[in-house]
């Protein structure tokens, strides 16, 4: 009569309070607790997101960077996180889950700060550099939360707007110039390739014979009478000599 159960399921932890008081954490399972003095208030202990998408930042030459985080963090000190005031947002299931809203904020400062310390050019190289300081700016602000970081990734790091499509056109005109280079040299390949057969000729008039009785091919001689430019195909058999 002066006794009731709350069961807390797998993947929660439940926070246990006698009158108000938060006494100590409890896990998975049946408890039987005092009516009207003990509750239990389950909470998801389960790995869950944190996403930032699509923040612009500006670096020292005033360039803008847009930026997208992604990430897991799991409670891994339950009365730690509950009274960090990182507990609450009630699931469907009337259970309560981890609030990343201040340790999101902590990295869009420092992402900020880290962006304005750099020009463009020094932020695209250190992305690297980047995702090293926020891990472990992430870490520490979550020690204090009695969470856990299991992963943070820099999904989206690139030059926005006017930039972007300078960039682009940049891009574009480099390829474009490397086309006709390219071009180029094929051509001029061509020209020194017929230039040495054209001396091989001339020096060795008797390839161009034996070139012929390889290939079988006729050739086509050019010649002009007044203003009629015409071929020896053109001008018929030779006459029959009486």
């Amino acid at each position: 009569m002066f006794s009731k159960y709350e069961i807390v399921y797998s993947g929660y932890q439940g926070l246990f309070f006698r009158d108000g008081v938060l006494l100590d954490v409890r896990q998975p399972g049946r408890h039987r607790l005092q009516r009207r003095r003990e509750e239990i208030k389950s909470v998801d202990v389960r790995s869950t997101t944190i996403e930032m998408v699509g923040r612009e930042f500006l670096t020292s030459d005033s360039a803008s960077i847009r930026a997208s985080l992604f990430g897991f963090v799991r409670v891994v000190d339950l009365k730690k996180a509950y009274n960090a005031n990182v507990i609450g947002g009630y699931q469907m299931s009337g259970a309560l889950s981890y609030e990343d809203g201040s340790l999101l904020d902590l990295l869009k400062a420092k992402l900020r700060d880290w962006t304005l310390a750099h020009t463009l050019t020094e932020a695209l190289a250190g992305r690297e550099d980047l995702v090293t300081q926020l891990k472990a700016e992430a870490d520490r602000v979550a020690a204090m939360q009695g969470v856990e970081v299991e992963l943070l990734a820099v999904t989206e790091f690139a030059p926005s707007g006017s930039i972007k499509t300078a960039l682009a056109n940049l891009l574009k005109a480099d390829l474009e110039g490397q086309l006709a280079l390219s071009k180029a040299r094929h051509e001029a390949a061509t020209l020194r390739s017929l230039m040495n057969t054209s001396r091989l000729i001339k020096d060795n008039p008797g390839l161009l014979e034996l070139r012929l009785l390889t290939t079988g091919a006729v050739p086509r001689l050019t010649f002009q009478v007044g203003s009629t430019v015409g071929t020896a195909a053109d001008a018929g058999p030779a006459p029959e000599r009486e």
